[in-house]
């Protein structure tokens, strides 16, 4: 990797760290630089702007949370054991989330607005490929048997997503795991007890 391109990739990650704790409103380019060490020609230099940045900071951030979880998945056999591990994984985010700061959509989207339309669509964007992840394992999951063919794919990744962002989202607020693990484990009751076939 090219100098230029590892200093890129490393204002990148600094950022990212930085947005998804502070905010994008509520980080600056001198932020930045003090976290970077840069200074904001060095910064300017490759990003035009900071609408910029905090686009890259974000895709960064959502492909090392995406990473982890298809990783995790990929490693089980069958939907069912494959929707238990999501869970798990996002169970796990309350002690070591995949980047500092927490969920990165559930974090940007209580910031995104007009202002950053570029930011917006990806944070749209990230959500609805979370959506279609789930969705597709419960299609699947339903072709082979494992899930009733009554659920509604759809749905029940939106319960899921909805879920998890909330469980993630109020044990943040009130600092106990215990809002967290209450809901893993009735969405892990919901998959064994609703979805899965007997």
């Amino acid at each position: 990797m090219k100098k230029s391109e590892a200093t890129r990739q490393e204002i990148i990650h600094q950022a990212a760290e930085l947005f998804n704790i502070k905010g994008y409103s509520g980080s600056s380019i001198s932020d930045v630089m003090e976290r970077t060490g840069l200074k904001k020609g060095g910064i300017y230099n490759h990003f035009s702007n900071k609408e910029e940045l905090s686009l890259a900071a974000f895709e960064h951030s959502y492909t090392i949370m995406r990473e982890q979880y298809v990783q995790v998945v990929k490693r089980e056999e069958g939907a069912i054991r494959k929707l238990l591990a999501f869970v798990e994984t996002f169970r796990s985010y309350i002690y070591k989330p995949p980047i500092k700061g927490g969920c990165p959509i559930m974090n940007s989207s209580s910031e995104v607005d007009d202002t950053n339309p570029r930011l917006s669509a990806a944070v749209r964007g990230a959500a609805l490929d979370w959506e279609h992840f789930l969705e597709k394992i419960i299609i699947e999951g339903i072709r082979a048997g494992e899930i009733h063919d009554s659920i509604n794919a759809t749905k029940e990744a939106i319960n899921m997503i909805a879920s998890l962002e909330g469980g993630i989202m109020l044990g943040k607020l009130h600092r106990k795991p215990a809002y967290m693990h209450a809901i893993a484990d009735q969405l892990i009751d919901h998959i064994n007890t609703r979805l899965k076939k007997a």
